[in-house]
């Protein structure tokens, strides 16, 4: 013990012995600021309905996949049944732990993958966000629509058609047509389907703030996110601006409106950047030349040089600036299910 006691006090006066020699080589003066952001994305709707395709043609349908026969004589859906629901669920469901790894890979500059299909399984053992795949997956999968018409929302749908398969139970959201990474996976009723139907699958994914004290990832920004999830288009941060505003961070600010109040800004490029699992890292450092004479009182993120989009904004105790000291700050994006 008393050799280990030794060896932990020489690391100390090590570690402190560099930092007392930066200090004085530099002369210059360091002030961080410490942001934490939280993006909650999570499951708020699912539906499972079917309806009967009668005599529709259905190009390459195992019984009206040839067009004149009896059983596919009718070009378009007209003559199909109405929808019928099986399932509908309203309640709120964690994605997966790979999902949140996936959109912070995009957040963070990496390659990412967003869900293109739907697979379904037999499998009714209950959901836990660490799976990754469905528990007894069968039949092939199907290529889903995508919907980000509403503020904060991706909905996906899909439709199997021309399946025989008894005792459904488990259905996944899918970045492959096989394989991939599973972003949802939902537990329903048991059902048998039955080639004469068409079963239709909706899931809707949310994303929200759910940062504390005076940091807001606004709504444009989280509107970028949706967009990335929902289709792969969106540009992830990569500046950070300070200004003299004084305003309250709140979700409706925008590029343009955040710093209402405030006449001087600056906005650099991130030093640095990381990611580990579901958590990225941004640093960013406003030089002992910037902003001098300026009380900063708040900082955002944004993915231009100028004007973009906004992500993260806060607002912190006022810092009077001069070029004594430099001002480093790192901000941290939580990707979470809860």
């Amino acid at each position: 013990m008393s050799k280990l006691g030794r060896l932990l006090g020489q690391a100390i006066n090590e570690r402190e012995s560099i930092r007392t020699e930066q200090v004085r080589r530099d002369l210059i003066s360091n002030e961080f600021i410490l942001v934490q952001y939280r993006v909650k994305l999570v499951k708020t709707y699912f539906k499972l309905d079917y309806r009967a395709i009668n005599n529709a043609f259905i190009l390459g349908h195992s019984t009206n996949g040839i067009l004149g026969t009896a059983a596919g004589n009718v070009l378009g859906t007209a003559v199909m049944g109405s929808w019928v629901t099986v399932e509908e669920d309203n309640s709120t469901e964690k994605v997966t732990n790979s999902c949140l790894n996936e959109l912070a890979k995009w957040f963070n500059g990496e390659s990412a993958s967003i869900p293109t299909h739907v697979g379904i399984g037999t499998d009714s053992s209950s959901y836990s966000e660490s799976q990754t795949d469905l528990g007894s997956e069968v039949q092939s999968r199907a290529e889903v629509s995508v919907d980000t018409s509403s503020s904060k929302t991706i909905q996906y749908e899909a439709v199997f058609t021309d399946v025989s398969q008894s005792d459904v139970t488990e259905v996944g959201l899918f970045t492959a047509s096989s394989g991939g990474i599973m972003y949802f996976r939902k537990v329903h009723s048991s059902i048998d389907m039955s080639i004469a139907n068409q079963y239709r699958y909706t899931f809707k994914l949310e994303v929200a703030d759910a940062s504390p004290g005076y940091t807001v990832v606004v709504d444009e920004g989280l509107n970028v996110i949706r967009d990335w999830i929902g289709t792969g288009s969106g540009t992830p941060p990569s500046h950070t601006e300070w200004n003299d505003a004084t305003s309250t961070p709140t979700s409706s600010h925008t590029a343009s409106t955040w710093d209402s109040g405030g006449s001087n800004e600056q906005r650099n490029a991130f030093a640095a950047q990381s990611r580990t699992r579901n958590i990225v890292t941004f640093e960013t450092l406003l030089t002992t030349s910037q902003l001098n004479g300026v009380d900063v009182a708040k900082s955002g993120n944004f993915n231009a040089s100028t004007n973009g989009t906004l992500f993260g904004e806060v607002r912190y105790g006022l810092i009077e600036k001069n070029n004594l000291f430099q001002v480093y700050e790192i901000d941290k994006y939580i990707f979470t299910n809860v």
